[in-house]
């Protein structure tokens, strides 16, 4: 018995280099479809490599979109400049090359709002390799391969944010630093690697460019791979290395909700119906399509080593500091991305346009970016007012239909390079910090794995073990109507938390911990949808327990 996707697909021609002929017929009649990568894809006819280290949805629908573009542009050149395509290296998994070999590593991207609909067949990454494989390590000394991204998360570059050092102690480190001559297990390990290869043939080292959506992302890449040789006690390769290593940094931005692969023994809802819904507008079948939005930012710090792609040409931003953007950016679209998360979860949301739909969500969350903005430098190009009222605009597109477990994956983190420096400015200026404290009593809650209806929250996070023991000296238990068994949590457990996620800098500031605990203590004797009432009316402090009367 076949699927529903089966059956939507069955006329439907399979995404294939070899059927891109047939499928360049459909844009007769089907203007959805944008042009198609009919340049050469052959890895020999590439000046320029990039291997791209994490090639997960973010990327297809970024870096690599930008790049298929400009080799879409040179089809039209006479002349056209150098090329350049991506290899994309996987550090530990095949999956995401075993579904895209099939279609000759084509994919599409399918954007959507409400005043547009667009499918774009993606060609500008060529491979994908294991960096376990031999040849991999070779091609990454080919003089062709110029630059090494990486969208890797936070988490995978290991900087210990205490200390702002790579954490030599972490396992795939350590593992690497023991063993130069394994595989390596580590990003920053694997990098080291090649780069060592150049130098002793000779060559340029690459661009190392970070893509990940941190703050001073090039500094960070620049203290793994660094920090990593210096471990290493080789002070020639380490001299090199300082001297002649480049780690332009950047600012990406595009809303991109994850999509999974098809898989009939374990179908997944929303991506089987984007998969549907491709075969019917486009009668194109993608295994592994990628939805966002049609917005779309890449400012980037111009500082290679060895040329790049002309990515201007396609709507790229080159400057000399890339740190106005980044701070715009994460304060005001990542910050608001986590306090929606928090929030709209803990009032029974589950997706972005779910929960910006609901007017106490809406107003909060106009308050919470108007308090984090007024802590971001003046933006080149930007009106910051306007930039606040567009990423409103941006989540309340229908077809992002992002979940907000998604955006709250990894929150002992994402809040920290979001939220902690806007807090401490705020409060040495003697602003406000109330909607700060909100966002974080709310990330408390969630963090006690059990909702204020009683159900069970499975987030992700790198610490969460040691979140939940945290807010459980907070709140106590959770019974199984949501209710927590502490309504007078102590100032000390509050502070404790703030320690630990933000530093004792932070936790010591009175008025942060002041709000925080004022937040969190009327939290716990009310609810969420109180403490946002409450925070929009005035009166946070006023803690009174309502929330047996709340309609479930």
């Amino acid at each position: 018995m076949s699927t529903p996707v089966e059956e939507s697909c069955r006329d439907s021609i399979p995404l294939t280099a070899s059927n891109l002929s047939t499928i360049q017929d459909f844009r007769k009649e089907n203007p959805c479809i944008e042009p198609l990568p009919l340049y050469n894809r052959e890895l020999s006819s590439f000046e320029g490599l990039i291997y791209h280290i994490g090639v997960g949805v973010f990327h297809r629908s970024h870096q690599a979109v930008y790049t298929h573009n400009v080799l879409l542009g040179q089809l039209a050149e006479e002349s056209p400049a150098e090329r350049w395509a991506i290899v994309g290296v996987s550090l530990h998994s095949f999956k995401t090359r075993n579904v895209l070999e099939k279609q000759d590593f084509l994919y599409s991207v399918f954007s959507r709002d409400e005043d547009s609909t667009k499918l774009t067949v993606v060609g500008s990454i060529l491979d994908i390799a294991l960096s376990s494989h031999a040849n991999t390590l070779v091609m990454m000394a080919d003089p062709r391969t110029r630059i090494v991204s990486l969208t890797i998360t936070e988490k995978a570059y290991h900087i210990d944010l205490r200390s702002n050092k790579l954490d030599l102690s972490e396992p795939t480190v350590a593992h690497d630093l023991s063993h130069p001559n394994e595989p390596a297990q580590s990003a920053g390990g694997f990098i080291a690697q090649a780069l060592k290869l150049r130098m002793q043939r000779g060559l340029l080292p690459f661009t190392v460019q970070s893509c990940d959506n941190l703050p001073g992302n090039g500094v960070f890449a620049k203290t793994m791979v660094l920090d990593f040789i210096a471990a290493l006690k080789e002070e020639e390769f380490l001299a090199w290395a300082q001297a002649n290593c480049k780690f332009p940094g950047s600012m990406v931005d595009r809303i991109t909700p994850a999509m999974k692969a098809r898989n009939p023994s374990n179908p997944d809802q929303y991506s089987d119906g984007v998969r549907s819904e491709i075969c019917k507008k486009a009668s194109i079948k993608d295994e592994w399509p990628i939805v966002a939005e049609p917005f779309s930012q890449w400012v980037i710090e111009d500082n290679f080593v060895d040329g790049r792609p002309s990515w201007e040409a396609k709507g790229a931003q080159f400057v000399n500091d890339v740190a106005p953007f980044e701070t715009m950016k994460l304060r005001l679209l990542n910050g608001s991305h986590s306090a929606l998360a928090y929030v709209g979860y803990l009032l029974r949301h589950r997706f972005v346009g779910n929960a910006i739909d609901n007017s106490i969500v809406r107003s909060f969350l106009k308050s919470f970016m108007a308090e984090q903005c007024e802590t971001v430098p003046p933006v080149p190009g930007v009106d910051l007012d306007e930039y606040q009222a567009s990423l409103v605009a941006r989540f309340e597109n229908p077809y992002n239909n992002d979940t907000l477990i998604r955006l709250a994956r990894d929150g002992s983190h994402k809040i920290v390079t979001s939220m902690r420096e806007a807090a401490l400015s705020n409060s040495r200026a003697g602003r406000s910090v109330d909607a700060f404290g909100i966002v974080f009593a709310s990330w408390a809650r969630f963090g006690c794995g059990i909702d204020e209806e009683g159900e069970v929250i499975d987030f992700e996070d790198s610490q969460k073990e040691e979140v939940m023991v945290k807010v459980k000296e907070i709140f106590g238990s959770i019974d199984d109507g949501g209710f927590v068994s502490n309504v007078s949590p102590s100032r000390e457990a509050v502070v404790s938390l703030l320690s630990f996620v933000f530093g004792d800098d932070f936790a010591s500031d009175n008025r942060i911990a002041d709000t925080a605990f004022k937040s969190i203590d009327k939290l716990a004797r009310s609810s969420t949808r109180e403490l946002i009432r409450s925070y929009l009316s005035g009166n946070i402090e006023k803690s009174e327990n309502v929330k047996a009367q709340e309609p479930k």
